[in-house]
């Protein structure tokens, strides 16, 4: 059985891990701070203050912050301490970073009508952080292009990929060149997926998964759901060689490079929100709504254990160092799951 170790008050925010660069310890942002904590004994690592920051997914060995004052926006390094840039101008609501800290993209969503519901326009840029000079812009408006709904960068800045409603936008980044502009459902944060060789995006295009060839810009699809159904999710194993998508209440997981179906699995539940690798314990974690946790076998898709982890629906699920432990999260608080007598 899979056993709750401790809960941290406070987490890591939307769409972000709870898991700082260390591989062991918790990240956790409170109105005042964000405070990295052990997961095994619950004691403070660093702490660093910062009100009113946003988390956003950042460089492998770094934690990324945007702290908005006055008309500017500075975007820090949590780890070096270092102001990575400051940007005038409105808040930034996306920031992307690419491993090798080459490639910055930022974008801004604009909003109208009662309470902001609508989105209006939207901006999206990449900049090159070492000659300082940008490499691709875009602006949309309107219903059909006025909401920037994802944008990633390549693990080696040479390419970028951003999505506004039905259309999507592969970048060359090293020549600022527009690879295509192709019609698609993919409208969530994690519909899009680079592999680490920068050869291939993955698009989540809810019927079917879209692997693009950047180089050739050919298309093949894979990872099609049972009639009727629609996918919901989509995670790249670390080694880049097995796919999981899955929703509506079933999940797959292929091989990638040949398209081959390892299991499919059906659950009782009838819908499926997202899905994580727990690869050094050779585990998945898929989430059902209202904050349950179900962990399956990676070899064959079996249930390994059934959880219910928090109140609200979980936003996040990262594995530490070593496998012993997995942590949990719904953005407002960060529970860590003791994985030792998990069979």
């Amino acid at each position: 059985m899979i056993k709750l170790l401790r809960t941290f008050n406070g987490g890591p925010g939307l769409n972000a891990s709870p898991l700082a660069h260390d591989g062991r310890s918790a990240l956790i942002v409170t109105a005042d701070l964000i405070e990295t904590r052990n997961v095994e004994t619950g004691e403070a690592v660093a702490s660093y203050p910062a009100v009113r920051a946003r988390l956003f997914p950042g460089p492998k060995d770094g934690l990324i912050v945007s702290i908005y004052t006055k008309g500017s926006t500075r975007i820090k390094d949590l780890i070096s301490g270092k102001t990575i840039c400051d940007i005038c101008g409105e808040p930034i609501t996306m920031i992307r970073m690419s491993a090798d800290r080459s490639c910055l993209g930022i974008g801004r969503s604009r909003f109208t009508g009662f309470d902001g519901e609508y989105y209006s326009s939207y901006t999206a840029e990449f900049w090159n952080l070492a000659e300082d000079v940008a490499y691709w812009f875009k602006e949309g408006s309107g219903d059909s292009g006025g909401a920037l709904t994802d944008m990633e960068v390549s693990d080696d800045g040479r390419f970028a990929a951003v999505t506004s409603f039905a259309s999507l936008f592969p970048i060359s980044l090293k020549d600022g060149r527009t690879i295509g502009k192709w019609r698609t459902s993919a409208r969530s944060p994690g519909d899009l997926v680079f592999t680490r060789d920068s050869r291939f995006l993955l698009v989540n295009n809810r019927h079917a998964i879209d692997i693009i060839d950047l180089a050739s810009q050919q298309i093949r699809q894979f990872a099609a759901p049972p009639a009727g159904k629609s996918l919901n999710s989509l995670a790249v194993s670390p080694d880049g060689a097995q796919v999981l998508a899955g929703g509506e209440g079933w999940f797959g997981l292929w091989e990638f490079g040949s398209g081959r179906l390892i299991w499919e699995r059906q659950f009782a539940f009838g819908h499926v929100q997202l899905g994580w690798f727990l690869a050094e314990s050779g585990f998945i974690a898929v989430t059902p709504v209202f904050g349950k946790i179900e962990v399956i076998s990676n070899k064959d898709g079996a249930a390994i254990d059934s959880i219910k982890a928090h109140v609200r629906p979980v936003t996040a699920v990262a594995e530490t160092s070593g496998g012993r432990h997995f942590l949990t999260t719904d953005a407002r608080e960060i529970k860590v799951w003791e994985l030792s007598d998990a069979v």
